[in-house]
């Protein structure tokens, strides 16, 4: 079972950290993965195995990172979703670093992470730009806080 973290707009807006609490974000050993919701379910069920098109897996070392991924996933006005994984050891051969994102290239059961946590993140949101249906989202966020 993994945590549920509530998307927060007003962290990515206004640059106020990311969006999984700090205990997430400031572990060495902690990488985010952003993608669909149907994917996501997809990785919880059966890890990170080749399944699709490509031969690796990224992982970025901050959630704000993966925003842009599980933007860009949605599928069919579904959620994105980015999760939290902790790997045992972030200089394993299985793992590959360029230009601060990880890539997991190989499918070893030896090398899968641990799943912490996930933050889904809605249809409608724009990542790209402060819109004003974000603002929207943000004034009903404040609403319910």
């Amino acid at each position: 079972m993994v945590d549920v973290i509530e998307f927060d707009p007003i962290k990515y807006e206004f640059g106020q950290g990311g969006l999984f609490p700090p205990e997430y974000e400031n572990e060495q050993n902690i990488l985010f993965h952003g993608t669909s919701e149907q994917n996501a379910a997809s990785i919880l069920a059966n890890s990170f195995e080749r399944t699709g098109m490509y031969d690796f897996t990224s992982f970025a070392q901050k959630s704000i990172e993966s925003l842009p991924y599980a933007c860009n996933k949605r599928i069919h006005r579904g959620r994105g979703a980015i999760l939290s994984v902790r790997f045992k050891d972030l200089s394993s051969t299985a793992l590959r670093k360029v230009n601060e994102i990880y890539y997991l290239e190989k499918y070893d059961p030896e090398h899968q992470p641990t799943f912490l946590a996930i933050c889904y993140i809605p249809h409608d949101y724009d990542f790209r730009k402060k819109t004003i249906k974000n603002q929207i989202l943000i004034n009903q966020y404040r609403n319910i806080s």
